[in-house]
């Protein structure tokens, strides 16, 4: 009796393992899509190594893989969104070294930083050509003599990367990004840091806004000056991709940018806001937090805030989601009519046709934070340098898989590790 109900418990068992693991096989499959690419009449790019011309559209169908997401997070695009919260340090913590920058530019008086990666503390990344041996756990400050010795016939490509909202080095996602595009030990990656991000603290009475390109365009200046051999490329999350797309159609032909990708980009402002605004969720998590984000920053700088006309911080204290913030601080210090008017002035979709480089962006279609319906989609259609990516799941900077990192720094690091490969016709001078 005790044999029978013995096996009779294993075969149960056995069964109920095998209906598991089905299962889970099944959510797997489920989980697998292949991201779909809108594009219009698509420019050739040329091989650095041959005569070859290809399709931009082919090279990020090839270089784009297949998105294989969570399954139990596919319910929704919140899920995934706010599942960013529960990974907080799930990536090795990593090392950066940070370089100051004065703004040139008298209009846009003050400072900000950009964040050299280190690699990780572990030492699993070999530490880079900009390495302080005196580097902290997380971030070092590089001083004027290490300056000096940045070496400029280094011919490695560098990648720079714009964080989301208030973001900075330390965001899981930024971590994941830059240990995914340097593990092949080639690559150099640096964060540009908004204003007042990141524990930096404002030098100025100007705070930074979703259309701030001036200390980007002085930190490619600068990268450029510093390393005329190195090939740029730039990559933005979230309000940092507004504010990339928006730098390169400002800069059309004269972009110093060999390609850009955007991830996350809320694109029209206004119709993002307006979707956030339609339900009770949107506005009390996500208008919430990103105004509560800004009102802390803010506050932490009240004396350099507080020097611009208009500006009552009695206002700012009282701001409850992030259009109060931008009605409080944004409109007066920058001289918009409206919160309204500052949406549509600094939302990049309205100028994304002036694009003139290899422009890839990836926007999940159920992020609750940056709309589909935001996307400017007959303008990249009629851009010859965009190449629309779109995905059914993965929220807002999101795109969680079951093990290792987020599909979308895999992406990124593919995507950018086949463009060194390529150039502009105009801008490819090899002997063949």
């Amino acid at each position: 009796m005790a044999l029978v109900y013995s096996t009779t418990s294993f075969a149960v068992s056995a069964f109920a393992s095998c209906l598991a693991a089905l299962i889970v096989s099944l959510l797997a499959f489920s989980s697998r899509e292949h991201p779909r690419f809108e594009h219009g009449v698509s420019i050739d790019l040329c091989s650095t190594s041959s005569p070859e011309r290809r399709k931009f559209v082919k090279i990020c169908r090839q270089a784009i893989p297949p998105c294989k997401l969570n399954p139990f997070l596919l319910s929704s695009g919140h899920l995934h969104t706010l599942w960013n919260l529960a990974t907080a340090r799930r990536a090795p913590p990593c090392r950066f070294n940070r370089i100051l920058i004065e703004q040139k530019d008298p209009r846009y008086a003050g400072s900000f930083a950009m964040d050299f990666f280190h690699g990780v503390q572990d030492g699993q990344i070999a530490p880079s050509a900009f390495g302080a041996s005196n580097a902290q756990p997380r971030t070092s400050t590089i001083n004027q003599e290490q300056k000096q010795k940045l070496a400029k016939n280094d011919v490695r490509p560098m990648l720079i990367i714009l964080p989301g909202l208030g973001g900075g080095s330390e965001e899981e996602y930024i971590q994941e990004t830059c240990q995914s595009v340097t593990e092949k030990g080639d690559w150099e990656v640096v964060v540009v840091i908004s204003r007042a991000c990141s524990r930096t603290i404002l030098t100025s009475k100007l705070f930074y806004h979703a259309g701030s390109t001036w200390d980007l365009a002085q930190a490619v200046t600068w990268l450029t000056e510093m390393f005329p051999n190195r090939p740029l490329y730039a990559l933005g999350f979230s309000l940092g991709a507004n504010i990339l797309a928006n730098y390169v159609a400002d800069e059309a032909g004269k972009c110093l940018l060999q390609a850009a990708m955007t991830v996350s980009n809320p694109w029209d402002l206004e119709k993002s806001l307006d979707a956030l605004q339609s339900s009770w969720f949107g506005k009390e998590t996500y208008l919430r937090a990103l105004g509560t984000t800004l009102k802390r920053k803010a506050l932490a700088n009240a004396e350099q805030i507080s020097a611009n006309s208009g500006i009552d911080l009695d206002a700012v204290r009282r701001a409850k989601y992030l259009p109060d913030f931008d009605l409080a601080v944004q409109v007066p210090m920058w001289k918009f009519k409206s919160v309204r008017h500052y949406y549509q002035a600094t939302s990049s979709a309205h100028r994304v046709a002036s694009v003139a480089i290899p422009f890839l962006v990836v926007n999940a279609l159920d992020d609750p934070i940056s709309a589909g319906a935001a996307i400017p989609s007959n303008a990249l259609a009629t851009s010859a340098h965009a190449v629309l990516c779109t995905t059914k799941h993965g929220g807002h900077v999101g795109w969680h898989c079951i093990r290792g990192r987020r599909w979308i720094a895999g992406a990124a690091s593919s995507f950018f590790d086949e463009m060194r490969n390529w150039r502009l016709k105009e801008d490819v001078n090899v002997d063949f």
